[in-house]
């Protein structure tokens, strides 16, 4: 289930149910997608292992961008949690 909400900020998943900015990309929806996935895998411990690093990285990427909007960050899915998450959307959401 997923629902759009506001414009130009990504997305975010809750198990299956997925919020994302109105005319999210095909990749954020993948990768959105694929930490449903990981929550299958991970049941309970999702929120301590992915979920709370996740958000703190997102918010963090921000703050950075902010006070240094001419700093290089390293891609979003160069931290492997957020890799997995792209990977397994991408190897099991191909046909949405």
């Amino acid at each position: 289930m997923r629902f759009e909400i506001g414009k130009n900020w990504g997305g975010f998943s809750f198990g299956w149910l997925i919020i994302t900015c109105k005319n999210p990309s095909r990749h954020l929806l993948e990768h959105e997608h694929g930490h449903g996935y990981q929550n299958i895998m991970l049941g309970p411990l999702m929120p301590i292992i992915i979920c709370l690093p996740s958000a703190l990285r997102y918010h963090t990427r921000n703050i950075i961008q902010r006070i240094r909007p001419k700093t290089q960050l390293k891609p979003y899915d160069s931290i492997w949690f957020e890799g997995w998450a792209t990977r397994l959307g991408n190897k099991f959401c191909r046909d949405m």
